[in-house]
């Protein structure tokens, strides 16, 4: 009978179990476990000097080209060697290319991107000075799906000449690049398409017709602006303005990010279709009324403010039917024992820290009590935070005697994290944690770092 280990089929099926860092010693058992690990170790590349320290080399490179579907470049070397050989590539990432600055490097990758039809994803980071050929090149991979420009020093003319030609493009980033004039903006009035996330990034300034640009996208499903918080106010008055018009009547995702008024964001999320994905950092009692109009499709909300106030985080889980993830600073635990039941039965991620506003241990353990009751009703929940970083803060009572067993009903979950709460488990209590929750990584038992190690 055949050694079931050494039946391709098998192996196959092993193999996906591992990372490409465990993949490294199953490769060395024999030649059929070698040819399959070899895909999972190679599958991404790195190239930059210190994987070269660590004895990657061209050779080897040429020798596993096959395996390779993305291939990361970066630090000062030489790129045609190492790109040409792998002709299976889907992504190319470019990053810290200091030899990029040479002619004859762009004159190979532009050759890559002329003869590689499997290209999907691109990305152009920093000191990336690609000449208007190789967007050309670029833009006419009708394979390209994904392209970020992330800090490359891109002309107008070479943004355009991009933009023109490729029409296949479904996710497009550009941020920290040059400035976006109205030439640019005037030289190109295509529509496109397919694109249906665009990531309009940090700039110096932002000029309105850059969020015009949005007129010609009428298919965005996702739109994420950003500015830095030095730089001047993102135009939300502009954008309530397309959306107003009717424009971008697909999108159910957008995140924010940069400075705004609460006036000009309520507004702006009044005139958006029916949100599926809202994350923004600013936030308002005039934009909360707003965003009530989208409670009813809303699954996803990030609020890293402490302007998202706890009466907020409690009306929206009493009034977000389909919500499967919330993220948000802290609410206090005696605003949810005395609040509504929460109907967001489908929620997957909970990670709010939890704070307790009293020092009476009695009250502790009741108002403790009261939260664990509520959260175990989410039985979809996979992900559970309500620890928080500051030590000086009183948090939940983590014992089964302030009903911390409640949680016994939370099958799915593969992440609980209290760290940082105040907690005096006993042996008991903590055992009960290694007893109900085997598959789940507890994160804040006994000492900061999350471990059993020191029990009581």
């Amino acid at each position: 009978m055949a050694n079931p280990l050494l039946i391709p089929e098998i192996v196959y099926l092993l193999s996906g179990f591992f990372t490409p860092g465990e993949a490294t010693e199953p490769s060395r058992v024999c030649q059929l476990w070698r040819d399959v690990f070899s895909e999972i170790i190679w599958r991404t590349c790195r190239v930059d000097e210190r994987a070269c320290a660590r004895g990657l080399d061209q050779e080897g490179l040429t020798r596993n080209a096959h395996h390779i579907r993305t291939l990361v470049y970066g630090d000062n070397i030489t790129l045609g060697r190492y790109l040409a050989p792998c002709t299976q590539l889907t992504t190319l990432k470019l990053y810290n290319t200091v030899m990029l600055q040479n002619s004859d490097e762009w004159s190979q990758a532009t050759d890559f991107v002329q003869k590689n039809v499997n290209l999907h994803i691109v990305v152009i980071g920093p000191g990336a000075e690609a000449p208007v050929e190789f967007w050309t090149q670029l833009a006419s991979r009708r394979s390209l799906r994904s392209l970020d420009i992330d800090g490359a020093n891109l002309s107008q003319q070479q943004l355009h000449a991009f933009l023109k030609g490729s029409k296949s493009l479904q996710d497009l980033s550009i941020h920290s690049v040059c400035p976006w004039d109205q030439k640019m903006e005037q030289a190109s009035d295509d529509v496109y398409p397919n694109l249906g996330v665009l990531h309009l990034g940090i700039c110096i300034w932002w000029p309105l017709h850059k969020v015009d640009f949005l007129k010609q996208c009428p298919c965005v499903r996702s739109l994420i602006i950003e500015a830095t918080t030095a730089g001047p106010v993102v135009p939300l008055e502009a954008l309530t303005k397309v959306l107003s018009e009717g424009h971008l009547q697909r999108l159910e995702s957008i995140k924010l990010w940069g400075i705004f008024r609460d006036d000009t964001l309520a507004p702006c999320l009044t005139a958006i279709p029916p949100l599926k994905e809202l994350t923004i950092n600013r936030f308002g009692d005039l934009s909360f009324e707003a965003l009530s109009r989208h409670f009813a499709s809303l699954k996803r909300i990030t609020m890293r403010s402490n302007q998202f106030t706890g009466v907020m985080i409690e009306t929206t889980l009493e009034s977000c039917p389909c919500l499967t993830y919330i993220s948000a600073k802290r609410i206090l635990a005696n605003r949810i024992t005395q609040g509504k039941p929460w109907i967001c039965r489908a929620l997957e991620t909970f990670a709010v820290s939890i704070i307790v506003d009293t020092d009476v241990d009695a009250e502790i353990s009741a108002q403790s009590r009261g939260v664990f009751e509520q959260l175990a009703q989410l039985n979809c929940l996979i992900n559970l935070q309500f620890g928080f970083k500051d030590k000086t803060t009183q948090g939940l009572d983590c014992r089964m005697e302030s009903g911390f067993d409640q949680l016994a009903t939370l099958q799915h979950l593969r992440r609980l994290d209290f760290s940082h709460t105040v907690q005096n488990m006993s042996a008991a209590d903590v055992e009960w944690v290694r007893t109900n929750f085997k598959s789940t990584d507890v994160v804040g038992v006994c000492n900061e770092h999350g471990t059993f190690d020191q029990q009581p």
